[in-house]
């Protein structure tokens, strides 16, 4: 079977791939109904052991809008989506992309989920919280041992305390107005009928998102140069000769022990965010190279291994023998796709 960018179609305003069936002849025939025997491209399950769905190449949440259309089964689909295409909006230049870009993305859920919001103020480390679009600094214990109480909160604070201490309530608040009164920024100010000293903290706190772990990006980006190969490739892809690179790259995918593809963070080719999502393969002497760049900023390198060249050569077949490689590019500004032939020499030539 095989799966050629040609083989794409809109459906609801977006491209998908359409799943075709084999001839047994290598050449795809025309889609059939649902019943149709498919098999999952990750778990080799078939149509009749478990059910299928759509599956983005690039996460549906940082815009990506290309579909695998009945090629993963559900239960793969709903493990990528909740443990790999999570990583990339753990990396802090996905949602500073999408803020600049003016994208639309659940910036409080991933803030949530996946951040914590840091600060330091007069050389106190302080852990924030986001709510509603904004940050705060709530009632905190600081590395000194000292407390941390926003002003708003303070009168109410001390209140408590000297309530606890026995105190009778006018004297509580005559103490907390003189405490109020008399803390300006500098030396603490003590109070020992309530047992407590204040220092006021002003200025504006520096402020950071620190992903609460460490991102793994390298799995998402794995996932996408899988995906996009079996695109370009078809069944081919599953040839005994390929199991390496394969293996690779199901490795990186779901960070299994054994050889993994190589990913690495390249330098962005421009300055500047850009609306624009691309996913480049190019066959070099029998090595795959990819590179993927995500809103013109956050791009990277994915190199799985060498593959069998009857299976490279196949481009060549389908789309001129000028061909070793194709590229996909999507605005996210205009919602356009177009898919590239690269060319051994001179410029490209669309496809699609």
């Amino acid at each position: 079977m095989r799966v050629r960018p040609a083989d794409l179609r809109r459906v609801g305003g977006r491209w998908i791939i359409a799943p075709m069936k084999s001839t047994g002849r290598g050449a795809p025939a025309a889609r059939t109904s649902a019943s149709h025997r498919r098999i999952c491209i990750f778990c080799q399950r078939k149509g009749e052991e478990t059910g299928f769905s759509r599956e983005h190449l690039i996460p549906r949440n940082i815009g990506g809008a290309l579909f695998l259309d009945d090629y993963v089964c559900k239960d793969c689909n709903d493990w990528l989506g909740s443990n790999v295409d999570t990583e990339i909006v753990r990396l802090p230049e996905t949602l500073a992309s999408m803020d600049a870009l003016g994208l639309p993305h659940d910036r409080d859920g991933y803030l949530r989920r996946y951040y914590n919001l840091v600060g330091e103020l007069n050389g106190a480390a302080l852990r924030g919280v986001i709510s509603g679009g904004r940050s705060r600094f709530p009632t905190q214990k600081l590395d000194d041992g000292s407390l941390l109480v926003p002003d708003e909160r303070l009168e109410e604070h001390l209140t408590k305390i000297g309530a606890r201490a026995g105190l009778p309530a006018e004297d509580v608040r005559t103490e907390v107005r003189r405490l109020l009164a008399a803390t300006p920024e500098g030396p603490p100010v003590a109070s020992r009928r309530i047992g407590v000293s204040l220092r006021r903290r002003t200025g504006r706190a520096a402020v950071a998102l620190k992903p609460k772990r460490p991102p793994l990006p390298e799995r998402e980006l794995a996932k996408i140069a899988y995906e996009f190969l079996f695109l370009v490739l078809g069944r081919e892809l599953f040839h005994p000769e390929n199991d390496d690179p394969c293996n690779r790259l199901i490795n990186t995918i779901g960070s299994f022990s054994g050889p993994k593809a190589a990913v690495v963070r390249l330098q962005p080719p421009s300055a500047g965010y850009e609306p624009l999502h691309v996913i480049h393969f190019r066959n070099s002497k029998g090595f795959v190279e990819m590179r993927v760049l995500l809103f013109g900023q956050i791009h990277f390198f994915v190199a799985p291994g060498r593959f069998r060249s009857v299976c490279l050569s196949g481009l060549q077949e389908r789309f001129g023998s000028n061909i070793i490689g194709v590229q996909f590019q999507q605005r996210l500004d205009r919602r356009g796709m177009a898919f590239w032939g690269v060319c051994a020499e001179g410029p490209g030539v669309r496809l699609l």
